[in-house]
């Protein structure tokens, strides 16, 4: 169980880890087991390992003694604990990126509007003062304070951008190794199927051949009970002849 580890299988994984450790169970157990006793029976004793676990320290304060079946309790109880931090954290992190990447994209968005602004207001100063030689002064200033938004804006796009694709990449290798899973799952279960197809073929083969057999030994069976009947009928014809033959004898022996 603990080198299987099948609760911390993902998406669509978790069932065909659950059918290997029934098959290793089942083999050493010499008994028929599916993923979903397995897991149902694991459930129902880490819930009463949990529960004694809990009893014993509210009475005494200190942690219980364990035996070796407790011991693997724990152990698979403490791993499966920390497959859920894990997990936790790894949804923690999509999700703090993704809020960071709609930030920026909203950061993004206001500035563009705010230059567009700035650059109408830009253009109307100039149409109404075009003769004041301040105004010409200001509006010949203003090309490098656009030069530096647009640098600032340049960058923030460049974060974005570079904030997305790491984004897009972590998707791309999430979806890769989930359809590498999927495809796990797929050729497991075509193995298992095609296994258990040829199991019921032979099975099937078998039990025609038996049933032939057993058809063929019923016929030979009959025949044998024909020539017996054959063999009774003739005794009963022949002992009848001879008595017939007996009394004619003793009838013509008698004097008229």
């Amino acid at each position: 169980m603990l080198s299987i580890e099948p609760y911390a299988g993902g998406y669509g994984h978790k069932t065909q880890r659950y059918e290997q450790v029934a098959e290793y169970l089942s083999e050493h157990l010499k008994v028929t087991l599916c993923d979903r006793t397995v897991k149902d029976r694991l459930d129902l004793l880490l819930a009463e390992f949990k529960r004694d676990d809990q009893s014993y320290r509210r009475k005494s304060g200190v942690d219980e003694l364990h035996t070796e079946h407790k011991r693997l309790l724990q152990d698979i109880s403490d791993r499966m604990r920390d497959v859920e931090e894990e997990k936790k954290k790894k949804k923690d992190r999509k999700k703090e990126k993704a809020t960071a990447l709609q930030t920026q994209g909203g950061i993004l968005r206001d500035q563009a509007v705010t230059r567009r602004s700035e650059r109408g207001d830009a253009a109307t100063e100039a149409s109404e003062d075009s003769t004041d030689t301040g105004e010409r002064t200001s509006d010949a200033n203003k090309p490098h304070t656009e030069t530096q938004g647009s640098t600032t804006s340049m960058l923030n796009s460049a974060g974005m951008i570079g904030a997305f694709m790491d984004f897009q990449n972590e998707n791309r290798e999430s979806n890769r190794q989930f359809q590498s899973e999927q495809i796990e799952v797929l050729k497991y279960k075509a193995s298992t199927d095609a296994s258990r197809w040829e199991q019921e073929f032979a099975f099937k083969k078998k039990q025609e051949m038996i049933n032939e057999n057993r058809w063929k030994e019923e016929e030979l069976l009959r025949r044998e009970e024909m020539e017996l009947r054959k063999a009774e009928l003739q005794l009963l014809r022949d002992q009848f002849e001879a008595q017939q033959r007996t009394h004619c004898a003793q009838h013509d022996a008698q004097p008229e």
